[in-house]
């Protein structure tokens, strides 16, 4: 999956490329990706990556797992460094 983004560090577009393959030289590569759904933002596993054409409109569609299962308490080191911890259901 090719995707143009501009970037926050010189506000350039970039392109870069998502992966999902399960045979990628001998091993298989899967690349994780941020969601946006309705309420909020999530971490999710890329799986499927296709497109779907209904009449003469072209879908591009993704197939994830998400890691949006919680984890329990986040302890004090976590809260200080931002990072949270996550883990799918």
């Amino acid at each position: 999956l090719k995707v143009n983004y501009e970037s926050l560090v010189d506000w350039c577009q970039h392109t870069d490329y998502l992966r999902c393959n399960p045979k990628f030289f001998g091993a298989s590569c899967f690349d994780c990706v941020f969601i946006q759904t309705t309420d909020k933002i999530i971490f999710s596993h890329l799986l499927f990556v296709f497109e779907c054409t209904l009449e003469d409109t072209v879908l591009s569609l993704a197939l994830i797992h998400p890691f949006d299962a919680p984890t329990g308490m986040h302890i004090l080191k976590d809260k200080h460094l931002n990072i949270f911890c996550v883990r799918a259901k």
